[in-house]
């Protein structure tokens, strides 16, 4: 029996990962078909953008999954992955998004009831509520600001920009040429 050279085998495994995640992208591609709302989108992984990956997107919505093939202690397995998208900052701090396993063998009407069944029951009511605390805050912080420039109006001070150019950030105004002594100082949404 000849030995694989090298060389040889590196183009086997590299034909072999291109095979694999072409087959992934047709059976992610047809899911939405069975699952109604949803659609399939090919872009760069939200935590990685140099490799691209295969979602799920709510139409209308906020909801967005990967589906992608398993990795470490999911070997032969298509992992169903929800993501935040965009809302982790809001999440309720106790709240974890989970994943779902399927068998590759499944049909893509056989995972989109699977997804319908296992995952979304609990992934969409945790992102409507991160979605609601994120609007709550974007609220509370525009407050806040109207409140800061009011008193900046009122006192002659300046709002001070970051670095980044942004004039709030995680809640906090910094406000340039107001002299404080004596204690904190905050300007809230009330």
């Amino acid at each position: 029996m000849p030995t694989e050279t090298y060389e040889q085998r590196q183009e086997r495994e590299t034909t072999e990962a291109r095979d694999r995640q072409a087959n992934l992208k047709a059976l992610a591609a047809q899911i939405p078909t069975h699952l109604p709302g949803w659609t399939f989108e090919e872009r760069p992984r939200t935590w990685n953008p140099e490799h691209v990956a295969f979602y799920l997107v709510q139409v209308g919505g906020l909801g967005l999954i990967e589906v992608r093939a398993g990795g470490y202690q999911q070997e032969g397995r298509i992992v169903i992955d929800p993501e935040w998208n965009g809302l982790s900052s809001h999440k309720p701090w106790d709240s974890h998004l989970k994943d779902i396993t399927v068998s590759p063998d499944k049909t893509p009407a056989q995972i989109a009831k699977d997804i319908q069944r296992r995952l979304l029951p609990t992934y969409l009511p945790l992102l409507a509520q991160a979605a609601e605390r994120k609007a709550a805050s974007d609220d509370r912080d525009a407050k806040t600001l109207a409140n800061a420039e009011a008193f900046c109006q009122a006192t002659g001070a300046t709002l001070k920009k970051d670095h980044d150019g942004n004039l709030m950030q995680n809640g906090n105004i910094w406000l340039d040429t107001l002299h404080w002594w004596g204690g904190d100082f905050h300007i809230t949404d009330e």
